[in-house]
């Protein structure tokens, strides 16, 4: 059978989209892909960035967290084309997560450590701790090393 273009909507050209108007159809206006696709690594990096903000307890986790961010985030890059909003969002992150990272491990080993290591209890503390580790060394692999 052969049938022209108003009676069957859905005819295919061979050009790549059908011959129909778009009146009555629910997918007029809709794209033809998945909006976030080609944005793994933007998204990869957005979690890493959030998770640096996040964790900034410790200063490793967020030099960690924010140096996968931006590994991802220079991973979805690409040449030519525009950096998205997601992109932008994890590449900000992760250098606040970076920042804060870095500015943390300054102050702990600049003010923390210093004052924690003056503390006469402390020091007894960790050479008791040192002198327990090394009997158990040298119980493990004997005196002659």
């Amino acid at each position: 059978m052969n049938y022209n273009d108003n009676q069957n909507p859905n005819h295919w050209t061979g050009r790549g989209f059908p011959l129909q108007d778009s009146s009555g159809s629910p997918y007029y206006n809709q794209p033809l892909h998945s909006p976030y696709i080609n944005e793994r690594f933007a998204i990869a990096s957005v979690v890493f960035g959030a998770l640096a903000m996040a964790c900034t307890c410790v200063f490793i986790f967020p030099i960690a967290f924010a140096s996968l961010g931006l590994l991802f985030a220079a991973l979805s890059h690409r040449k030519g084309k525009k950096h998205g909003t997601i992109l932008r969002t994890g590449i900000v992150f992760s250098a606040i997560g970076m920042l804060v990272g870095v500015i943390s491990g300054i102050f702990f080993f600049t003010t923390v450590l210093p004052r924690t290591l003056e503390n006469p209890i402390y020091r007894e503390q960790m050479e008791n701790i040192m002198e327990d580790y090394q009997e158990l060394f040298d119980s493990m692999y004997g005196e002659d090393i």
